[in-house]
């Protein structure tokens, strides 16, 4: 019963996680579209399209999305528009991987934003596009897996500390756990 229930907690988590990135180039997407229209630049949706498939691959993904963008916001409404799409993109890549992608993927896959952030850059690192691109479902797999050794070795009952609150953000405080019946 145990590997099962890691097989579908990681189909649904696979499942979970390309919704999460299916959001996350939507956001990507539909802002550089936004942004240049707002500059009256040409093909601004057929631009905004390549830039939400782009962003699907990680961590180069949205730079080869934002060359066709800048590029024709270079040529079509001068130097300007083109470092102001460039600045926007710049910004915004930022954005994207220090707060939307973590947000996003720590949501739907149910993983503390610190913890995506590291399989992505470990996963990056180790195998590159590849890496990147499947690091954060390996990395839930692994935690359904630490859960179901945790539940066949009865462990699953240990209070742990809070590391992480909600948001993601680390806790800084420790605040002890105090069972019911110490108060007694």
């Amino acid at each position: 019963p145990h590997g099962w229930a890691v097989i579908i907690g990681a189909y649904n988590n696979i499942g979970r996680y390309l919704t999460g990135a299916t959001l996350q180039a939507l956001c990507a997407g539909v802002s550089l579209t936004l942004v240049l229209v707002l500059l009256g630049t040409p093909y601004a949706l057929a631009l905004g399209m390549f830039m939400l498939i782009m962003d699907y691959i990680p961590l180069v993904g949205a730079t080869i999305g934002s060359v066709p963008a800048v590029a024709v916001a270079l040529f079509t409404g001068g130097w300007f528009d083109g470092i102001m799409v460039l600045v926007f993109l710049v910004v915004y890549q930022q954005v994207e991987n220090t707060i939307i992608q973590p947000r996003i993927q720590g949501h739907v896959v149910q993983l503390p934003g610190i913890a995506i952030f590291f399989s992505v850059l470990v996963g990056g690192e180790l195998l590159g596009v590849l890496g990147a691109l499947i690091a954060v479902p390996i990395a839930s797999i692994v935690q359904i897996i630490v859960k179901q050794v945790l539940v066949a070795s009865g462990r699953d009952q240990i209070e742990l500390p809070q590391l992480f609150d909600d948001a993601g953000r680390p806790i800084l405080e420790y605040t002890p756990v105090v069972a019911a019946e110490d108060h007694a």
